[in-house]
């Protein structure tokens, strides 16, 4: 018959002239009368699946593919038999429902095909675990799938754990920054590094199953090539789950050396990290930054804190701003330390620039005088206030600087003269200004209780209008 298509064996399928919602609902029908009597050949079968995947990347005129009979069709096809070129055609198309319709997740859930899904993981092959990794990624979302069954009588965490070591086998050190992964072998590995991410979100409990595959997520990590977007997939997604991971490896103890720290190189995984924050900064905007580079500087924090002295002076020889310009973000040179401390005043950064004032703050020990030495009053006193910390002696000073010297050669209230230089007199007297106009800005929002040394000076007649 005009406009349908052919179910005779050995005659090719032939396109619907009609409308893509009566096209697709041919299909379905086509694939669920062969499923049960076996109508097509296996060329038919394959060509149905192939137009029904294309159909399906788009959702508008497939809401004959989203009723639970057909995901019930697809489901049985993609993971009833063993891994095939067409069960594999049919997981394609579950992936494109399950991406451009949440509410069917919820149906497949109540089919109950999970089971089969986590069962197939085992395999060892990268197109199965591509497809059934990002399958049960989405079903974490808006669906109510009880992931413990299969993490626990399933083995799910150990077959996500195979395949991230099946990964790392591909990078040799001699491959390291000379060759890239196939773009097949980095998908699976993105979408089953982002379920691992999820399982750990929303099941705490399972978080040390994955402790394992941390030497080798560090070792794909380090000896990827950076490439010119340096967070692109699955670098970011690495990122995260490392920054989600029992790094310090407290609870198993299951490392007699642990593994950020190799004895080669300790300071190796570390120096990877700040340089692929530094390539990002040369990449992204601001807007995308705060997103992208956040989690980088979240896991260096975490690093410095269980680091050997020899890596954290590392650290610090990299990310403080010693003897850089820590006026003026605007006079900053374009050096890494300076240019994370231009990020942590940026508007278009809130998240980073809290990681990035975390992140100097302990590296200078934790002491609030070492960080106003080392990054500034105008750059540190923020965070001081934020975190209700005691302004030092030395930034007070500075307020008084401001009012008690009359110029640049002038002596100081009590009569002594002062020791420093004219220019660094100069220096304090900017910082003064900043800090009191810092101070009046947070007073007038209400949001902390913050008391300005200026205003402290005056109300305990410590101050002096002078000419």
């Amino acid at each position: 018959m005009e406009g349908q298509a052919s179910t005779f064996p050995g005659q090719p399928l032939r396109r619907l002239s009609g409308g893509k919602h009566e096209h697709v609902a041919s299909l379905m029908e086509m694939l669920r009368i062969d499923l049960e009597e076996a109508t097509l050949l296996p060329q038919q079968r394959s060509e149905v699946l192939e137009e029904l995947k294309v159909q399906s990347r788009v959702a508008d005129g497939c809401d004959p593919i989203y009723t639970i009979e057909s995901i019930h069709t697809i489901s049985r096809i993609a993971l009833d038999s063993g891994p095939s070129s067409l069960s594999r055609e049919a997981l394609r198309c579950l992936a494109n429902i399950f991406l451009l319709n949440p509410e069917t997740r919820q149906r497949w859930v109540d089919l109950g095909f999970s089971v089969k899904a986590a069962e197939r993981l085992k395999i060892d092959n990268v197109e199965d675990e591509f497809l059934i990794s990002r399958i049960l990624f989405l079903m974490t979302y808006d669906t109510n799938l009880n992931f413990e069954p299969l993490l626990g009588q399933h083995l799910l965490a150990e077959s996500l754990n195979t395949h991230i070591i099946r990964h790392s086998k591909r990078y040799s050190k001699s491959t390291r920054r000379h060759s890239r992964p196939l773009q097949d072998d980095d998908g699976a590995l993105s979408e089953n590094v982002k379920l691992i991410y999820n399982i750990i979100h929303y099941y705490p409990g399972f978080s040390d199953t994955f402790t394992t595959s941390i030497p080798h997520l560090l070792k794909i990590l380090y000896r990827r090539k950076i490439s010119e977007q340096p967070l692109a997939a699955p670098v970011r997604y690495l990122i995260n789950l490392l920054g989600c991971l029992d790094l310090e490896d407290q609870k198993c103890c299951r490392f007699t050396t642990n593994p950020l720290f190799p004895s080669s190189d300790p300071s190796c995984n570390t120096i990877h990290l700040i340089t692929i924050l530094e390539k990002a900064m040369d990449c992204y905007p601001e807007q995308e930054l705060d997103a992208l580079a956040g989690p980088v500087v979240d896991i260096l924090i975490r690093i410095h804190a269980c680091a050997p002295e020899s890596v954290k002076k590392q650290m610090r020889a990299l990310l403080l701003p010693i003897n850089e310009n820590k006026t003026s973000p605007h006079e900053a040179s374009q050096k890494l330390p300076s240019r994370l401390l231009q990020l942590s005043t940026s508007s278009w950064t809130p998240n980073l620039r809290n990681s990035i004032q975390t992140l100097m703050f302990d590296l200078s020990d934790q002491s609030a005088d070492t960080y106003v030495q080392n990054i500034g009053y105008s750059f540190a006193a923020s965070f001081l206030v934020t975190e209700n910390l005691a302004i030092p002696t030395s930034a007070s000073e500075a307020f008084s600087s401001a009012g008690q010297v009359k110029s640049v050669q002038a002596q100081k209230k009590d009569g002594e003269v002062p020791s420093r230089t004219p220019s660094l007199i100069e220096d304090k007297e900017r910082e003064a200004e900043k800090l009191f106009r810092l101070f009046e800005r947070l007073k007038r929002t209400n949001t902390v209780k913050a008391r300005c040394p200026v205003q402290q000076a005056i109300e305990q007649s410590r101050w002096e209008q002078v000419d």
